[in-house]
């Protein structure tokens, strides 16, 4: 009951369903969930934070010393994050081009 996952698992699901009707493949929206589901523990992986508290170790650390004091560390987890996510749009615009989608065909019986 986090209205954050809320609004992000909804955001995340439409985008998927979208994608299945575009592409008829479960396989790439599969991997769709992957990719979220990795992005999300890899940032909990790097960021420092007590884990039973849900909070960052120290409340007044600023936004480097959460991924340990460095902003080498900051900039390497973000970078692999917007990797991912590039790679992750050129598979689409790979698989969308394989495909032809009409919205008509939908209701088409």
């Amino acid at each position: 009951l986090n209205a954050i996952q809320f609004i992000t698992g909804t955001v995340l699901g439409c985008f998927i369903g979208w994608v299945y009707l575009r592409t008829r493949s479960v396989g790439n929206c599969i991997l769709i969930h992957m990719a979220a589901n990795f992005s999300g523990f890899a940032l909990r992986f790097f960021i420092d934070v007590d884990l039973q508290a849900e909070a960052p170790a120290d409340p007044q650390a600023g936004i480097f010393d959460m991924y340990g004091g460095g902003l080498n560390r900051f900039l390497a987890v973000h970078a692999t994050l917007i990797a991912i996510f590039v790679v992750c749009v050129l598979f689409l615009r790979s698989e969308f081009n394989k495909t032809s989608y009409s919205p008509a065909s939908e209701f088409q019986t």
